[in-house]
């Protein structure tokens, strides 16, 4: 998803979607932007008006970006 709405210029990409479909893990989900946002909201990662959305970098390296609950919905819409 955050590679999908652009929060991620990760490189890895292909290499990561042929690895997950390789093991025949999902690329894709069947849940609705609404479904995800409201499962977000009880997720642990959450602090108030802020979820910390993990976001990959590279193979190996991730950031934990601090995200407003508010644009959160949005961030789910572009990555679907």
């Amino acid at each position: 998803m955050a590679i999908v709405s652009r929060a991620s210029a990760c490189a890895d990409t292909p290499r990561i979607v042929a690895l997950l479909e390789q093991f025949g893990l999902p690329t894709r989900t069947d849940y609705s932007a609404d479904d995800l946002f409201s499962y977000t909201l009880s997720d642990k990662k959450r602090s108030g008006g802020t979820v910390n959305l993990i976001i990959p970098r590279a193979i190996g390296d991730c950031a934990i970006v601090p995200t407003k609950v508010e644009s959160l919905k949005s961030f789910i819409q572009a990555g679907l």
